[in-house]
């Protein structure tokens, strides 16, 4: 009988490292940052359209022209989607980093979240860089 030490039987139970997990958990918090500013972005600017358009809030004489508020709304509000949906892309590549699923789309979620929030995407895109042994690689046999 084969006996292992109490060491090697942990070491044998932890097949998967905790990188994946503190890479996604990083990816979340930078993707849940970029849906946050999308939705601020949108929310000001279409306040600001309102705002700015009214002559009443607005009575000195260097007013916009409606033409160049819209303008303005448009450029921005479509930013403000561009980020937001750069910070849904960041949670669900974290989704699949917590899951070790797929790791491929959980290195885009963490290239998202550095994009969106880069303090905690940058340190995701180095866990998941290092941690992509612990994914669940699917080998295609090809005959």
């Amino acid at each position: 009988m084969k006996s292992e030490s109490p060491k090697e039987e942990n070491v044998a139970m932890k097949s998967k490292g905790d990188k994946g997990t503190v890479a996604g958990a990083l990816s979340i918090v930078a993707g849940a940052m970029g849906v946050i500013s999308g939705i601020s972005i949108v929310v000001i600017m279409i306040f600001s359209y309102q705002y700015f358009s009214n002559p009443a809030f607005v009575p000195y004489p260097p007013r916009f022209s409606q033409q160049f508020l819209t303008m303005i709304l448009v450029i921005y509000v479509t930013m403000g989607f561009i980020i937001l949906l750069i910070g849904v892309l960041g949670i669900i590549g974290g989704i699949f980093s917590l899951r070790r699923k797929h790791w491929g789309a959980a290195l885009a979620g963490a290239i998202a979240g550095s994009i969106t929030f880069w303090p905690c995407g940058i340190i995701a895109l180095i866990f998941i860089s290092l941690g992509k042994s612990e994914f669940d690689i699917i080998q295609l046999n090809i005959q």
